[in-house]
């Protein structure tokens, strides 16, 4: 059963960088990257220096990144940059009790560097 799991907070572009979300898998499944996608829920600006930068990791491993760097108004949909080792399904495959995490890579410098994004995440998990 496919289902959406909205992150519980939002990557600020202006803030620290590191986890913003964490979602430890109840089973194994998998994560269809093509399908995540963030809602801006806080206007985002021209960064001149450095964009922001989202990530989602699984298990560990870098799979997407979601770069700001540009302006962004508040209901604006981005999806995620899928990473070369992605395979041609889209999806990256986690065992019961892998974490899918969801951070901020990157901090926004120069600029306008306001801007938050609310993350969505498309997971299938196995059959109970």
């Amino acid at each position: 059963m496919t289902q959406t799991v909205q992150a519980e907070a939002v990557i600020d572009i202006s803030a620290s960088t590191g986890s913003v979300f964490k979602f430890k898998a109840p089973r194994a499944g998998k994560i269809l990257l093509n399908e995540c996608w963030g809602r801006w829920s806080e206007a985002a600006g021209t960064q001149t220096t450095t964009a922001g930068v989202g990530s989602i990791e699984v298990a560990g491993t870098e799979y997407a990144t979601l770069t700001s760097g540009k302006d962004e108004a508040v209901g604006d949909v981005d999806t995620w940059t899928l990473a070369a080792t992605v395979g041609n399904d889209k999806a990256v495959y986690f065992a019961a009790a892998d974490l899918i995490d969801v951070k901020l890579k990157t901090q926004a410098v120069g600029g306008t560097v306001t801007g938050e994004i609310r993350v969505y995440l498309v997971v299938e998990l196995a059959a109970v």
